[in-house]
């Protein structure tokens, strides 16, 4: 422990150590104590006794009884950064995690284990979470558990008033989804503009977030894009507004559930401004199975996760749509149309040396990310072509042109 700043004066130095410490305490001090006693250092002073040490188990004992819980640790630091203490009459909108649990903040785990009411969209996933996260300990007065209130987007009408008048009687809340940031395609933004309009303080507590995880990871453009969320679940109203993404220039982000996926992406590739923009699909982020996969366009996509079969699909995904990528049918750009070229070869390939038409259109697809009727078609094509070997090798040879030539302009 560190001792009396220097820059005090020798009388103000002793009376501080003093007051802290008592007389005695000087020994903890030899060279200076010596020096102003103009003895050897480390010699007691005439007349003061030297203390006796502890014994080594109460220090150990001392020491163990002093080591703070994780919580509390983690409690402990965010205080320190500036106080995360909850405040009373203040709603919390507090990030949990997306799925791995190590996700969850300091200032987060300050804040739920101090809050007064936790509204969640699932009292029983909170409440398991809340178990995984305070594993031992138990909040003062009640449990955590007991103050679990249901938010959920059936009764936000008729929960919002409760909340706000909680919050204006001086006790603190805190919002949470089940999993990510509340408000973003989760209940809590109607009790929010609720509050702002009552004047209760709202205080965000930023951590996970599905839309930022996939956009930065997928190698999609990132300079300007658009959430969207989930779409409307009845066909009609999913294609209007499908028509009107088309005339969003910037990268498009959405959510959508596995048992829907699948049809989603078979509605964005019957958009023509849509079909052919590169597509991004990340499921179980941050999760043990984390996958991002990328496709030349919302029909290659819809073709690989159609065939994958109802309840074969688990985990929530985020659909990346990148913006147009430049001149050229349907806004396609040089890039994506050597991807197309370089997987027409691959077929001419395989096809020539005796694998079945279907079979090649099939692996190629998936391995290349574009459509596999398509690919299909190509393929037919050069079996009905009685030069399709020759051609086959002629395209390859252009194509590994071509792929130098790109590479050397990037």
């Amino acid at each position: 422990m560190a001792g009396v700043p220097a820059f005090l004066p020798t009388a103000a130095r002793m009376a501080s150590r003093s007051a802290l410490w008592g007389r005695p305490a000087l020994r903890a001090f030899p060279a200076a104590s010596g020096r102003r006693a103009g003895i050897l250092p480390g010699r007691p002073r005439p007349g003061i006794a030297r203390r006796a040490p502890p014994p080594r188990a109460a220090v150990a004992a001392s020491k163990s009884e002093a080591v703070p819980s994780p919580a509390a640790a983690a409690a402990a630091a965010a205080d320190t950064s500036g106080g995360t203490t909850a405040l009373p009459g203040t709603i919390y909108l507090v990030a949990t995690p997306i799925g791995n649990i190590a996700d969850i903040t300091a200032r987060a785990l300050s804040i739920l284990d101090t809050v007064d009411v936790i509204a969640a969209e699932d009292t029983r996933r909170t409440g398991m979470l809340l178990s995984r996260l305070f594993p031992a300990a138990a909040s003062g007065g009640r449990s955590r558990r007991q103050r679990l209130l249901s938010y959920h987007a059936h009764n936000t009408h008729a929960r919002t008033p409760h909340l706000l008048a909680l919050a204006r009687g001086g006790q603190s809340v805190a919002v949470v989804s089940d999993a990510g940031t509340p408000g973003v395609s989760d209940p809590g933004a109607e009790l929010v503009a609720a509050a702002v309009r009552s004047c209760v303080p709202v205080v965000p507590v930023p951590g996970a977030c599905a839309a930022v995880a996939a956009l930065v990871a997928c190698g999609l453009d990132t300079s300007a894009w658009t959430f969207v969320g989930f779409l409307p679940t009845r066909r009609s109203e999913r294609a209007k507004e499908l028509g009107r993404l088309a005339a969003v220039s910037t990268t498009l982000v959405l959510y959508e559930a596995p048992h829907r996926v699948a049809s989603t992406l078979a509605a964005m590739a019957e958009v023509p401004a849509l079909r052919d923009r590169q597509l991004a699909v990340a499921r179980e982020l941050t999760k043990v199975h984390e996958e991002f996969r990328l496709f030349a366009g919302a029909g290659a996509a819809a073709e690989h996760y159609g065939a994958c079969g109802k309840g074969v699909l688990k985990g929530e995904f985020v659909l990346v749509l990148g913006p147009p990528t430049g001149p050229g049918v349907g806004g396609r750009g040089p890039a994506l149309e050597l991807e197309e070229r370089k997987a027409r070869v691959m077929v001419e390939v395989l096809v020539s040396e005796g694998v079945p038409v279907s079979m090649a259109a099939r692996a190629v697809a998936a391995a290349a990310g574009v459509s596999r009727r398509a690919l299909y078609a190509h393929a037919v094509q050069v079996v009905k072509d009685t030069g399709g070997v020759q051609a086959a090798v002629g395209v390859s040879m252009e194509v590994e042109e071509d792929d130098r030539r790109h590479s050397l302009d990037v």
